[in-house]
């Protein structure tokens, strides 16, 4: 584990899992030093109510009993918004044409063309805030929590920004982002090879270029070209309590505990349509992406935030199956990758089969994991991941892959603090239905191995500050004839378009985002983070 820079050697400190000891996928800590501010959450719903109000009729805009009705408190507030989010209150409280105009206003217009558009049941859309004042206020306790989190530094790649869901928010399925589920399989694969099989390896290696062995590779993949990983991290400020973590509806974002790199290729290897688990729904459909696929073959991938590996050989060996959809399913990228992770039949199918791999324990004869386990010996695999899983066994006492929530455990004297989560960018996770519940995306990540990767940091840091800087003066029109601030803030022009922000702040209350001051002391900070990262790699700023 050591990287050339400028001529010199830098040996990476003592691996460390962080607060990943106890679920290995995933983390959770109460954020503490932040005292309870109920009215950070009515400065967002302000702005959204006003929204809401501009799509209504002029007489039903000013009907007091269709508001949001934020003077009364938080806790009225919550009522409130449950109500006017139930279709079946709206049924029985208010009169046909109205529920409808109701029901239009909260959702915008077009959801399915102009997801950015309106209040989602996702979360997404008009809620979006770049430099939300209470993530910067409180980055120094949130930083904080994260460092101890990954037992590593942090480093920052962009300005925090905001997710709402609203009451009777929809479920998200399990899924995965930043890559295809060949992606991830072959990085699973090389991490694997190179002895990297803790969290915080896969967190630290974006950007990380393998250098070349003169051996048989594992698996017959090939080591050469950069490996691109990370962590995605969310701090719940308000909603997905502990309290709750057994509730069907609370809002939670759940992950696979128990699943480590070496498990989550046994689990990838049952979707892998080479060796397809029986237990393993098929997709319902055809993922309309595999079309792109051969126009977009060789193209050098442009998602910053993706886990990058070299896949052209096998890809293009699994290309001409791409109308089967279990194969379009392995190979698609852009965008979520919704497999059935988190489903109950396919969990039991993989404690079934790390039963065997770990353990020695025979399934049953003729079964779906013997005939899987059959298929892994077909093709020249099964001895391998064997191998490592036993390696795996001997290092680690871990039980069976469950699907929990990601979230500390319940503490009634911390109840009402922040919550910290951190998955491996890339892995499976899910979030469940209901709300209300305000999540900031925090900006950070682990301190990486390369400077390469801090490279595409800084400068995201830089143009993510920028815009908000100039949007905080009031200077639109800069950030539009802009090249680089006319872009999304990272997370994509699914969830959040430039234009459709700039209204927002224009128009409505601006009380959710920092202040120029406080956005100038966040810069100060966070570029001072950046400057002792890159000196720990043995590097100077100015080359970045």
């Amino acid at each position: 584990h050591q990287m050339a820079t400028k001529g010199k050697r830098h040996r990476v400190p003592a691996r460390s899992t962080g607060g990943f000891e106890v679920h290995r996928s995933f983390a959770a800590c109460f954020c503490n030093g932040i005292a309870d501010e109920p009215d950070v959450l009515l400065h967002h719903l302000a702005r959204l109510e006003q929204a809401y109000r501009s799509r209504l009729s002029p007489d039903h805009a000013a009907d007091a009993s269709l508001s949001f009705r934020l003077e009364d408190g938080r806790v009225a507030v919550l009522e409130r918004l449950t109500n006017l989010f139930d279709a079946q209150w709206r049924k029985q409280h208010l009169h046909p044409e109205c529920a409808k105009a109701v029901s239009r206003a909260l959702s915008g217009p077009n959801p399915q063309g102009q997801c950015w558009k309106g209040w989602r049941l996702s979360g997404f859309g008009e809620t979006q805030v770049s430099g939300p004042r209470a993530a910067i206020v409180h980055a120094p306790a949130i930083i904080r929590a994260f460092r101890e989190m990954w037992g590593t530094e942090v480093v920052f790649e962009a300005v925090p920004r905001t997710i709402l869901r609203p009451p009777h928010g929809s479920a998200l399925a399990g899924h995965i982002d930043s890559g295809s589920l060949l992606d991830m399989y072959l990085a699973c694969q090389r991490l694997l090879f190179v002895g990297a099989s803790s969290p915080v390896d896969w967190a630290r290696e974006h950007g990380c270029q393998v250098r070349r062995v003169v051996r048989i590779m594992l698996f017959r993949c090939h080591p050469e070209g950069n490996q691109s990983v990370a962590t995605q991290a969310l701090v719940h400020w308000q909603g997905a309590r502990p309290s709750r973590a057994a509730s069907r509806n609370g809002a939670h974002t759940c992950g696979l505990s128990q699943l480590t790199t070496v498990r989550y290729l046994v689990l990838l290897s049952m979707l892998h349509p080479d060796h397809l688990h029986v237990a393993v729904p098929p997709p319902k459909a055809l993922d309309s992406r595999a079309a792109s696929l051969l126009k977009r073959q060789g193209e050098a991938c442009v998602d910053p935030h993706a886990v990058t590996v070299e896949s052209a050989a096998e890809l293009a060996r699994l290309l001409p199956c791409a109308s089967d959809p279990s194969v379009a399913r392995f190979i698609v990228k852009g965008g979520p990758i919704f497999a059935p992770f988190f489903d109950p039949c396919v969990l039991d199918a993989l404690n079934e089969a790390l039963r065997f791999l770990e353990q020695g324990e025979h399934p049953k004869a003729g079964g779906a994991t013997a005939q899987w386990i059959e298929a892994l010996r077909s093709s020249r695999k099964l001895e391998q991941l064997r191998a490592e899983c036993c390696k795996q066994s001997e290092r680690d006492q871990l039980s069976p892959v469950v699907a929990v929530p990601m979230c500390p455990p319940a503490d009634s004297e911390k109840e009402e603090l922040p919550i910290c989560i951190s998955w491996l960018r890339g892995w499976p996770h899910m979030a469940r239905p209901g709300g209300l519940r305000l999540t900031f995306v925090p900006g950070m990540q682990p301190l990486p191995r390369s400077v390469k990767a801090l490279q595409h940091y800084e400068t995201e840091r830089r143009r993510s500050l920028g815009r908000c800087m100039l949007m905080a003066l009031g200077e639109y029109e800069q950030i539009r004839a802009h090249p680089e601030y006319k872009r999304p803030i990272a997370g994509g022009a699914v969830h959040s378009h430039p234009e459709q922000e700039e209204q927002m702040h224009r128009d409505y209350d601006r009380r959710a985002y920092a202040s120029l001051t406080e956005l100038f002391r966040f810069e100060s900070l966070t570029r001072q983070m950046n400057v002792t990262a890159v000196q720990q790699l043995g590097a100077s700023f100015i080359d970045i």
